[in-house]
């Protein structure tokens, strides 16, 4: 999976308070909505409730663990996700990373909220992340 870094833009200071001041709320409730995401998602993978799990991913990603012999929710049973605590959430409009304890993992928000693209992520010393689960 490739992860994309915003590029760097100068803002003028007064711009940036006045996009503080109006995206506060939102921000805090989209990262309580991602939060909210994450944290069900790894609920349903430890009580091994698969399909559950399965509904908390975007759709490309849970056709992306999909085989032809396998269905969504018993790969998800098979991997080792243990998520842990939450460190950091970052929201980028559309699309969110999670900083977790013992796991990374990224989501996208969509009709039916946020849905989970990547998860069991783990940072390389160059290049993308390496991910079990990934849109």
């Amino acid at each position: 999976m490739f992860v994309r870094h915003a590029p760097s833009v100068a803002v003028p200071l007064a711009a940036l308070l006045v996009m503080g001041a109006t995206a506060g709320c939102g921000a805090s409730a989209e990262e309580a909505n991602v939060r909210h995401t994450t944290a069900a998602f790894f609920a349903a993978v430890a009580a091994h409730q698969d399909d559950r799990a399965c509904d908390d991913l975007a759709p490309q990603a849970a056709q992306g663990l999909a085989t032809s012999d396998s269905s969504c929710a018993h790969q998800i049973g098979e991997l080792k996700l243990t998520g842990g605590t939450i460190r950091a959430v970052r929201v980028w409009g559309e699309r969110a990373q999670v900083l977790l304890s013992d796991d990374t993992v990224f989501l996208t928000r969509m009709r039916q909220g946020w849905k989970v693209t990547a998860a069991g992520c783990r940072r390389q010393a160059k290049g993308p992340y390496d991910c079990d689960v990934e849109a």
